[in-house]
C-alpha cells in the first residue's frame, strides 16, 4: 500500500491544477465522471496511463487501470479546512 502511495504522489500536481480549474468555473463539488476524467488525465500527464473513457461503464472496484495493470476505484470526497481532513464518500468496493 505505502508504495502506491509514493507512487502517485507525482499525481498530486496535476490533480490540484485540474480542480483549481473546476472551481474557477463551477462552485459544486467535482465527482463522479468529472472526479474520473481529472484523475485519468493526471495519470496520463504523469507518464502512468489509463484505460478510462467516457461511456459511464466500469468493473466492481475499477474505474480505470494504469499501463502496469494497476487499477484505480476513484471516490470523491469534502475536504475539512479546520483539521485538514478528507472525508471519502461512496460505498462501491
Amino acid at each position: 500500500m505505502s508504495d502506491n502511495i509514493g507512487r502517485f504522489q507525482v499525481l498530486v500536481p496535476y490533480i490540484k491544477q485540474s480542480l483549481y480549474k473546476h472551481h474557477e468555473l463551477y462552485s459544486v463539488q467535482c465527482k463522479d465522471v468529472l472526479w474520473e476524467e481529472i484523475f485519468s488525465r493526471a495519470l496520463i500527464q504523469a507518464g502512468l496511463g489509463s484505460d478510462w473513457s467516457p461511456d459511464y461503464n466500469h468493473k466492481i472496484g475499477t474505474d480505470q487501470t494504469c499501463s502496469d495493470g494497476k487499477r484505480c476505484s476513484n471516490k470523491s470526497g469534502v475536504f475539512n479546512k479546520n483539521d485538514s481532513s478528507v472525508k471519502i464518500s461512496g460505498s462501491r468496493t
